[in-house]
């Protein structure tokens, strides 16, 4: 079933989409854009103002997509995914694509590989918007994570062009 969840404090724009799994700390939602469910997204339960459920627009659009061939079920790795903290999940991500954010006043956003997790941090190898890796490693403090997007269109066609994390000087100088 498609909800709607406004995060108000963080962003003026609702999340659609279907929840996957919950926990007190996490929820994920395997997120809707335009009809197609694109990736999942990671949200603090404590982030949510409201969920808005079984709306004639929400049974419509749910219509439309099933219709149309772009309802997909969650994938299996993610519904088992930990979520009981930040720390938990990041960890079980290690080597995966991830969008990790800081959408509170001082907004930032990470992309990149998660190199790994300890109790306080998050260690994630960013790459640039030409697939290349950055030289270091940036350290990511939990407590200013505000989501993390996985498994999406973007970070998913990233992956599979990567620049190895050894090539990165020859990418850099290469205008292809």
């Amino acid at each position: 079933m498609l909800v709607t969840i406004e995060r108000l404090k963080l962003d003026s724009n609702r999340l659609y989409g279907v929840i996957v799994n919950e926990s007190e700390q996490l929820v994920c939602l395997h997120r809707e854009v335009d009809f197609e469910l694109d990736g999942y997204i990671f949200i603090r339960t404590r982030d949510i103002n409201s969920r808005i459920t079984d709306t004639p627009s929400q049974k419509y659009h749910e219509k439309l997509m099933r219709k149309e061939g772009y309802w997909k079920n969650a994938d299996r790795f993610v519904r088992s995914l930990p979520i009981d903290s930040w720390a938990t999940l990041i960890n079980a991500l290690t080597e995966k694509p991830v969008l990790v954010e800081n959408e509170n006043k001082s907004a930032h956003s990470w992309v990149g590989l998660v190199d790994r997790c300890t109790a306080t941090n998050a260690f994630i190898h960013c790459f640039d918007t030409m697939g290349v890796f950055d030289d270091d490693i940036d350290k990511v403090p939990l407590r200013s994570i505000t989501s993390l997007q996985y498994g999406d269109r973007y970070t998913q066609t990233h992956f599979k062009n990567l620049k190895t994390r050894t090539n990165n000087a020859d990418a850099r100088q290469s205008p292809s």
